[in-house]
């Protein structure tokens, strides 16, 4: 068919599931003083992913393939990888190897072996964030009207304040296209594996895991305090 025709797939602003919380107690004490302790929980899916070829695989302009996940490496051509830069050259039975392991150690992959896998058919891991809020008041009467000096303290994202390895979001390595496409041989395609340099590491690897973590403060994924203080009156 051509690229106009309508095709049945998963939204990309689908959001599979979700579970929102919210808490709240307040109590009064020594006739002057407030505590206020808020909880917020959210815990959701952080959305959904398309894996596809790196190249065009069937020549029709549009670099946005979906991939077929082999079976077995009988239903999959690779070709020596050269060494570049940092990282060092791999031979095709050392992607196959590579790759068929990183099928097994990804849940959608490896249950949709011998398939081509759904526009947005992959769905990143469901991810906990928990938010809490102190307030304080210090409160009393003046001219029959009360006053109040409220201090408050919101920590977000509190689950990576008490441990670095949660609330972390994750993010796929390489746009979800572990295949380069590389060329045709009497009809036959020819790939080879998509290499990454991880953290920490100086010398480039074959693809072996689905995500990282993204640490950066942009993602929410790590901890944050704010401070306030505010009269009331």
């Amino acid at each position: 068919n051509t690229q106009n025709d309508y095709e049945l797939s998963y939204s990309g602003f689908s959001v599979p599931h979700r579970v929102v919380a919210y808490a709240s107690y307040r109590f009064e004490y020594l006739k002057h003083l407030a505590t206020t302790i808020s909880a917020y929980y959210e815990g959701a899916t952080q959305g959904t992913y398309t894996y596809i070829y790196n190249g065009d695989v069937n020549n029709d302009g549009n670099t946005a393939d979906l991939m077929y996940i082999p079976k077995n490496p009988t239903e999959i051509h690779f070709v020596n990888l050269s060494a570049s830069g940092a990282t060092p050259a791999f031979t095709a039975q050392q992607q196959s190897d590579a790759f068929f392991k990183f099928i097994a150690q990804d849940t959608y992959l490896n249950k949709h072996q011998g398939q081509v896998a759904d526009r947005n058919g992959a769905m990143f891991p469901f991810y906990h964030r928990v938010d809490l809020k102190f307030t304080q008041d210090i409160f009393t009467k003046v001219g029959g009207q009360r006053n109040t000096l409220q201090f408050t303290a919101d920590v977000t994202n509190a689950l990576n304040l008490i441990n670095r390895n949660w609330g972390i979001r994750k993010f796929t390595i390489l746009n979800n296209n572990p295949l380069k496409f590389v060329s045709y041989t009497a009809g036959q395609p020819n790939f080879q594996l998509a290499t990454y340099i991880p953290a920490g590491q100086t010398a480039g690897v074959l693809i072996d895991k689905t995500y990282i973590n993204n640490t950066s403060s942009s993602s929410s994924s790590t901890w944050g305090l704010q401070l306030g203080l505010r009269y009331i009156f």
